[in-house]
């Protein structure tokens, strides 16, 4: 998959998702930030990088977008909270619950 086309699949993703975590099937922190936001009754919407065969182009595509590789990287209304940690911390201050609010979430 091309550069653009991964740019395409991202922005679809961000669009059509007001929740998206980008992650892995065997990280434990995707496996954690899904359980926070299961806990909160909140929908999300989860792709697992490893489990797709253009998971790698998308990954290196996000990373450059967002000037960062790890995962988890979580969105909500299409802007980045983070990765697990920043998450963690934006719920703890309440500024998740903010963000999830103004979206009706």
């Amino acid at each position: 998959m091309n550069s653009e086309k991964a740019l395409e699949r991202i922005n679809y993703f961000l669009k059509n998702n007001p929740v998206m975590i980008f992650s892995n099937s065997c990280c434990l922190k995707s496996k954690m930030i899904k359980e926070e936001f299961d806990n909160l009754n909140i929908d999300y919407y989860s792709y697992d990088l490893d489990s797709d065969e253009n998971g790698e182009d998308i990954k290196k595509v996000l990373a450059n977008k967002i000037k960062n590789s790890s995962l988890p990287q979580i969105f909500v209304g299409g802007d980045l909270v983070g990765n697990y940690e920043e998450t963690l911390k934006a719920k703890e201050d309440g500024i998740l619950e903010e963000i999830l609010k103004s979206l009706n979430l």
